[in-house]
């Protein structure tokens, strides 16, 4: 029984690992485009890059979003219960 865990999350893990590196090599890319944008003088532009941290960590690592998803909402529920 334990062991059948250990593989689940051993697989789980390895499934979001595989994300990690897309993420990565998005997020290597955003500091120069936002250097440009910067020159530039196109604030919109620079924003949009800026925000793209999140998307790229949406994109490509969405198994950790949801393999996280329950645990989330049970600490602010605790959070909200106990303050």
């Amino acid at each position: 029984m334990m062991t059948k865990n250990l593989d689940g999350w051993r697989k789980n893990l390895s499934r979001v690992l595989e994300g990690l590196d897309g993420a990565k090599k998005e997020w290597a890319e955003i500091p120069p485009k936002m250097q440009d944008a910067l020159h530039n003088k196109d604030y919109k532009d620079f924003f949009h890059h800026l925000s793209d941290y999140r998307g790229a960590g949406t994109e490509h690592l969405w198994r950790l979003h949801f393999y996280l998803f329950w645990p989330k909402w049970i600490v602010v529920g605790l959070l909200i219960w106990v303050f």
